[in-house]
Order: structure tokens, then sequence, then C-alpha cells
């Protein structure tokens, strides 16, 4: 009889239940890539929502011959990153 240790014996055993979950981390890893692409685009439809809106509430009106709203449309977006930026660099020790 031929000696077989100890972690082939249980690989083989268990090969059905390891086969099992590898293909369901596969199966999950690419759901959660496109979850987390919807929740990325859905929050930069979000953020361009809110500034929209914000720059239409101090009077710069979405015109086409009319560059002031989206001068403060990119306003808007420099003050974000330069926000997003200054937390960052706080709370780096």
């Amino acid at each position: 009889m031929r000696q077989v240790d100890h972690t082939t014996k249980f690989l083989w055993q268990n090969r059905l239940m390891i086969l099992a979950a590898a293909l369901l981390f596969a199966v999950s890893a690419v759901y959660w890539r496109g979850y987390w692409e919807n929740v990325n685009s859905g929050m930069a439809r979000q953020v361009e929502y809110e500034d929209a809106a914000l720059c239409t509430k101090f009077g710069f009106v979405i015109d086409a011959s009319d560059g002031k709203h989206k001068s403060c449309m990119s306003d808007l977006r420099y003050l974000r990153v330069s926000h997003e930026e200054m937390i960052a660099a706080a709370s780096m020790p």
C-alpha cells in the first residue's frame, strides 16, 4: 500500500468543493467589477447633476452662446478635486 501525505489526501477528497469555490470566486469577481463600474458612473452623474443645479441656482443658466455655465461647472470640478486632494493629504501620516 502506498503512503499518501495528508495534504494530498485532503485535496483529493475535497476537490469538488475547491473547484466550486474557485468557480464562485471567478464569477463573483466579474459581477463585482461591473457593480463598481456602475457605482462610479452613477456617482459621476450625480456630481454632474449637482454642479449643474448649483450653477443654475446662482444664475449661470445653460446657454450655448454663453460660456459662464461651462466656466462655473469647470470651477466646481476644480474645487471638488482640490478638496479631495486636501483630504487625502491630511489623512496621510
